[in-house]
């Protein structure tokens, strides 16, 4: 088994901007798009050089499922409306769309988050018959 953890506040938004609660010199140093670039990076070196048989990823935030009201895939695939693919990186993807797409790529295990307070399961929206990721929100607010 593989973990990888990531730092999934830089794909929020909202946290980049410099008026926002959440501002302050550790949130703007890591929130900017080059962070974002070099996070997504990071994390596909990690999944391309896993030889595991189970590869799992945990972040803060959800990517897919019930629990992913602000940040993720809604149940169809589509983005919640309220959610615009997330901070975008220095060549202007989505960071959202990126990770989801890198998940599906290296046919990762499990990704599990906390943030939202449900216990809650999902699988990919788009197939889950192709990509076989299990998306777990833990409900305790431990990530």
């Amino acid at each position: 088994v593989r973990s990888i953890f990531i730092n999934t506040s830089p794909f929020v938004t909202a946290y980049s901007k410099a008026t926002n609660k959440y501002s302050g010199p550790e949130i703007n140093t890591t929130n900017t798009p080059e962070a974002l670039t070099a996070q997504l990076k990071f994390i596909e070196q990690a999944l391309n050089t896993s030889r595991a048989d189970w590869t799992i990823v945990v972040g803060h935030h959800p990517v897919v499922g019930a629990a992913s009201t602000v940040y993720g895939f809604n149940t169809s695939g589509m983005p919640h409306t309220s959610f615009d693919l997330g901070m975008r990186t220095t060549t202007g993807t989505g960071a959202w769309a990126t990770l989801l797409g890198l998940l599906r790529t290296y046919n990762v295990t499990a990704y599990f988050n906390g943030h939202d307070h449900v216990l809650t399961h999902a699988v990919d929206p788009a197939d889950p018959a192709t990509y076989k990721t299990q998306y777990v929100t833990t409900g305790a607010a431990l990530l």
